[in-house]
């Protein structure tokens, strides 16, 4: 209800606006006609008895300039009086015989603008529009008063100003109620689709607000929603595939450790066994720091951490990013080389595109068979900055080429050649490219193998 109160509002303040302003030209401009009225007939009526004197002023001479002025100018209801000091000189018949001199000296004291008094000549205090002329020539030194009364204009100002206000109350009751009927039915299609959103839980995102009929802003604001709702639906079913995925791929190694633990601890395990069991718990422990590691990394960047960025060459990246992983690919028989085809630099976080390029690297070294080389390599073409991972392994089918950066996902035979990966460093790599507006690809090699380029825009 506030729209329509508001509306209401308003609307009564902008007629109350309209109303004075109204008013106050209807007032000005009747006051200005009864003001035109009586500077016409001082003008008339005072020139005559300037031109004619006083000697020859007879009694009835306001009486017929009055008279030929309102047959001239089209003016009734007003009176006169010409007196000089406290001697009246002459007088229209509608005044009494006898004009006290207090009165007199009252109007004598008068400037010539028109001003609006009560009358004391007749007894009845009527409220007159008076103007004061000082007569000059023959008749120097006499005064004229002509006035009107204005009590009926007054009444029909009065009048018209209760029907200004009371048009101007029902015309905000008219304005609020004519509001409540259209908020009402243009709000229809906002209540439809907020009882769909309100039944929505969080369990059920499946479902959608209604499309509305009418106008295009409410069709919008559905589309709206119903996008949001798709969206924060993919977002809980990633959420519920993450938290299954993580607790299954956590238990595997707290498994392991639980059980060589007992091995370990079991009275007649020699201590080969018992070196044996913590050495594999290390291991395991070791994945499964690397798994939490992992997540962390991932979970910064959900959360939009911003990276700092710095001129970073591919050369010596590709260099540390050797060197550093040079040790673990030798314990599994694998041979790390490099080429650079052409050194380049790019924007972007140093840490972030080392662990993206070592991701590439140990998987790579995981999954080639011992004994064979993988390759790093580096270049620029056609405005783009890449590095390729070249292995011998036996690649990546071409249905799972996207799949494969997917959280959590391990193709066959993954958890059997690596036990104690996570399923996470494929998706890191990715996040990794997409937050340097990069992308990876999957690639076959030419012989057997599989070649994982990143690709990003250079500097």
């Amino acid at each position: 209800m506030r729209i329509p109160l508001l509306a209401a509002m308003v609307s009564l303040a902008s007629l109350a606006l309209v109303a004075v302003i109204t008013r106050a030209v209807l007032h000005r401009v009747t006051y200005d006609q009864i003001d035109e009225e009586l500077d016409t007939l001082v003008e008339a009526i005072g020139s005559d008895i300037e031109l004619r004197g006083l000697q020859d002023l007879r009694q009835d001479a306001l009486r017929e300039g009055l008279e030929s002025n309102i047959f001239e100018f089209r003016l009734e209801h007003h009176s006169a009086i010409l007196f000089r000091g406290a001697e009246v000189l002459g007088r229209t018949g509608d005044l009494p015989q006898l004009v006290e001199a207090p009165h007199l000296a009252e109007l004598s004291g008068r400037g010539s603008a028109p001003y609006t008094a009560h009358e004391d000549f007749t007894g009845r205090k009527q409220l007159c529009r008076f103007q004061v002329a000082r007569l000059a020539g023959l008749a120097d030194g006499a005064t004229l008063v002509v006035f009107r009364s204005i009590d009926g204009t007054l009444r029909a100002l009065a009048s018209f100003d209760r029907a200004l206000c009371a048009l101007s109350i029902a015309g905000a009751l008219l304005s609020g109620l004519i509001s409540v009927l259209a908020v009402r039915q243009a709000l229809v299609p906002v209540e439809r689709i907020t009882e769909a959103a309100r039944e929505i839980g969080a369990f059920d995102l499946s479902r959608r607000v209604p499309a509305a009929h009418g106008t295009e802003e409410f069709a919008r604001l559905a589309s709206v929603i119903n996008g949001l709702l798709g969206r924060l639906e993919r977002a809980f079913i990633v959420q519920r595939h993450l938290t299954a995925d993580a607790a299954h791929e956590l238990k595997t190694p707290v498994a392991v450790i639980m059980a060589e633990a007992q091995d370990a601890l079991r009275e007649d395990a020699t201590p080969a066994q018992r070196a044996g069991s913590l050495r594999t718990v290390v291991e395991a422990a070791r994945g499964l720091a690397r798994g939490v590691d992992d997540l962390m990394e991932l979970t910064r960047a959900d959360a939009g951490v911003e990276l700092s960025r710095e001129a970073v060459r591919l050369e010596e990246l590709v260099e540390d990013v050797v060197l550093t992983s040079g040790p673990f690919a030798a314990t599994r028989g694998i041979t790390l080389s490099w080429e650079q085809v052409q050194d380049q630099t790019v924007m972007g976080d140093r840490q972030g595109l080392a662990r993206m390029l070592a991701n590439l690297v140990l998987n790579a070294s995981q999954y080639a068979p011992p004994g064979t080389i993988v390759e790093v390599a580096s270049g620029s073409g056609d405005g783009l900055a890449w590095l390729e991972v070249r292995d011998r392994g036996p690649g990546v089918p071409e249905g799972d080429r996207e799949r494969v950066f997917e959280r959590f996902v391990r193709l066959a035979g993954g958890r059997l050649s690596n036990p104690q990966g996570s399923g996470l460093g494929l998706a890191i790599v990715a996040e990794v490219a997409r937050r340097h507006r990069g992308r990876v690809l999957v690639l076959d090699r030419q012989g057997g193998g599989a070649v994982f380029r990143v690709e990003m825009p250079v500097v």
